[in-house]
């Protein structure tokens, strides 16, 4: 794999030219001296076989590296979380109650994938089902990103409500 190509594949698949389910490499961390360099990559999946395959194509990438570099590439994969998608699907009265609220306050539901790792994903996982409800923010994992105060407010409009609409039940 030439190096352009190699470059090519990590760009192409990058957080900015990917959206919705689509996985991507994001380049999160770098550094180095004279002597070594050290990049650390998060690679985003709904799916875990494309996770696989996301994690296949950094291997190979890396085993092209080392026939060029005299095996000096190490790649160290560190589990982060899974899908929150495996665990809503066991509690779907939690998502309808959200559903509920937010038309109850003139929102539109519309569930869209969040594109990195949350609280509520390792929350769902240890046993508390946490569906994220949104936090604002926008333009993740890039320089623009930022989050609305407007929308911020809005969230915790839909979480009163939630509350009195599970106590008026």
């Amino acid at each position: 794999m030439p190096t352009k190509q190699l470059s090519e594949l990590l760009v192409s698949h990058s957080p900015e030219t990917t959206e919705g389910y689509e996985g991507f490499y994001h380049l999160y961390d770098m550094h180095g001296d004279v002597a070594s360099a050290t990049l650390t990559y998060l690679l985003r999946e709904h799916d875990m076989d494309k996770m696989h395959k996301l994690m296949e194509r950094m291997s190979s990438t890396a085993d092209y590296l080392n026939t060029i570099h005299d095996n000096s590439v190490e790649i160290e994969y560190v589990h982060q979380y899974d899908n929150m998608k495996d665990i809503m699907i066991k509690v779907p009265h939690i998502v309808e109650q959200i559903d509920i609220a937010m038309r109850d306050l003139g929102m539109d539901p519309r569930p869209t994938p969040i594109r990195g790792g949350t609280d509520g994903a390792m929350l769902s996982y240890k046993g508390l089902p946490c569906p994220n409800l949104g936090t604002g923010g926008y333009n993740y994992h890039g320089e623009y990103e930022y989050a609305s105060l407007t929308q911020m407010k809005k969230g915790v409009e839909l979480i009163l409500r939630m509350i009195k609409n599970n106590v008026e039940a």
